[in-house]
């Protein structure tokens, strides 16, 4: 299943369907509760976002992901440790290390995924402006422009298409559009 949030196709299917509870939001709900997590959470939610994760589900998902692979990774070190005959202290050590690899390798990877999204992003931002330049001296209105560049943007695949996207269908839905364009 995939992190993204629940309008995410893939050859026409849906990958995680709004009422379906994954495997990884059911680890978290586990260690977390099903009650909705705390304000702490919100830099792990900006740079699931940045990564290209967005909404509380993904959140939710990830922190299932992380509990999950520290869990198995400490188990499987106590597994190879036992199976090795170590002593207590040197077991010991060794699931304390697996267990923070396990946690800290998913913040690694949605860090490095989000650097590269957000590099990409850096990158295309000057084309996106001069094609949003292009549609409004064409006498296109401003939030006419920006919903066009954005399903160009995001029929190319990228990742500032997606963006702008989710910025018009904000304003679309009522957010004014400083708000929209802050977010």
């Amino acid at each position: 299943a995939a992190i993204g949030n629940s309008s995410t196709k893939a050859n026409g299917q849906l990958l995680v369907n709004d009422t379906e509870k994954t495997f990884w939001e059911q680890t978290a709900n586990f260690f977390l509760g099903e009650q909705e997590l705390p304000e702490q959470y919100t830099a792990v939610g900006r740079t699931l976002h940045q990564a290209g994760f967005s909404g509380d589900r993904a959140v939710r998902i990830f922190w299932g992901v992380c509990f999950f692979s520290t869990i198995t990774f400490a188990a499987a070190a106590f597994l190879l440790a036992s199976l090795s005959f170590a002593p207590f202290s040197s077991t010991l050590i060794l699931v304390f290390v697996a267990a923070a690899v396990g946690y800290l390798l998913p913040h690694g990877n949605i860090r490095r995924k989000a650097k590269q999204r957000m590099l990409e992003i850096r990158e295309t931002f000057p084309d996106t402006l001069d094609l949003l330049v292009v549609c409004v001296e064409a006498g296109l209105g401003v939030d006419n422009a920006l919903i066009k560049v954005a399903e160009e943007q995001q029929g190319q695949g990228l990742a500032v298409g997606n963006e702008l996207l989710l910025m018009t269908r904000e304003m679309q839905a009522g957010l004014a559009r400083r708000e929209a364009l802050t977010r």
